[in-house]
């Protein structure tokens, strides 16, 4: 397995990760999409994980991101945790 993070703080947006490791994945794309096709590569995804206290989410992904993503022939996969009022 692979992994790649965006090397930002965990502290900075959701959408800031996303575009600072498709910034360091853009120039590999090629790359990436050869050895997904690979008969040994079991998957290539782009997750984003967000974490909130908030239940209204929204992370947008641009045009060109979305392309880079289906260039490298990836999955994106988006997954949020949501940790509110357990009374609610």
């Amino acid at each position: 397995m692979v992994i790649y993070g965006s090397g930002l703080d965990d502290k900075e947006p959701t959408w800031d990760h996303l575009a600072a490791l498709l910034e360091k994945l853009g120039p590999h794309a090629a790359e990436v999409a050869e050895v997904s096709r690979w008969p040994t590569t079991t998957g290539t995804r782009v997750w984003v994980i967000e974490h909130s206290e908030s239940d209204n989410r929204m992370i947008g992904v641009e045009p060109e991101q979305l392309r880079l993503i289906v260039s490298m022939n990836a999955e994106l996969y988006v997954d949020v945790y949501f940790y509110g009022d357990d009374e609610e």
